[in-house]
């Protein structure tokens, strides 16, 4: 997505903007109209991308997220209410990739579900969408690596995937460039088989299992050191 806007799109926009402030006036959905002072016109470019500029499929999805926004009070999120699960470094952003998109890492070994508090991972992962945010720039997609070296069974959490991906899908959507899966070994496929149904085509298309060498064409390694 680049800083300069066309025609259709400001118009596409604008459209969005005055159907979520008619209803925000009329109180007809728990939404704040200090949450619309936060948005930016990227904000509503994304869920217009991501529903081909419907507005009939935009503006519910829109609504959606701004309500699920308040209800976990996304706009003060803090580290401080996932610092148990932010020191095990398990997550962390590493430069950007060849594209010019900010690059998430993602430790899976590092992640003992039986020894982590689940909503405190939840906030970890709002907390670092919320941060990607505001890191982006001009190119304000991200590419997610999620390194699966000595990964094992114990590490696997089907319940934060299922969160993952929504939160990528309806709160976050034409957020993700690129989902990279490095060093996946053969015990994940099993895993794989599950998680691949629940995400959309288009993210999927987005999806690479990688070694090091594939993964040149889009990360300098030697800024990453996995």
């Amino acid at each position: 997505m680049t800083s300069t806007l066309t025609e259709k799109e400001l118009a596409s926009i604008n459209e969005l903007k005055k159907a979520i402030q008619d209803i925000v006036k009329e109180k007809k959905r728990n939404i704040d109209q200090e949450q619309l002072e936060q948005l930016t016109d990227k904000d509503y470019l994304r869920f217009l991308h991501a529903r081909n500029f419907q507005l009939k499929d935009s503006l519910p999805m829109m609504l959606e997220a701004l309500e699920w926004r308040k209800q976990n009070k996304v706009d003060s999120v803090s580290i401080s209410e996932a610092k148990e699960e932010f020191l095990k470094g398990k997550v962390f952003f590493h430069k950007r990739d060849k594209e010019g998109r900010l690059v998430s890492i993602i430790k899976v070994s590092m992640h003992r579900p039986k020894e982590s508090d689940p909503e405190q991972t939840k906030r970890l992962c709002i907390w670092f969408m919320e941060q990607g945010r505001k890191m982006s720039g001009d190119v304000d997609k991200c590419t997610l690596i999620f390194d699966m070296s000595n990964f094992g069974l114990s590490n696997m959490d089907y319940g934060f995937v299922k969160f993952l991906i929504k939160v990528f899908a309806d709160y976050y959507p034409d957020t993700l460039g690129a989902c990279l899966i490095f060093n996946s070994p053969f015990l994940f496929w099993g895993c794989w088989k599950i998680i691949s149904p629940w995400i959309d085509p288009a993210t999927r298309n987005k999806t690479k299992f990688v070694n090091k060498n594939e993964m040149l064409a889009v990360i300098d390694l030697s800024l990453i050191h996995i």
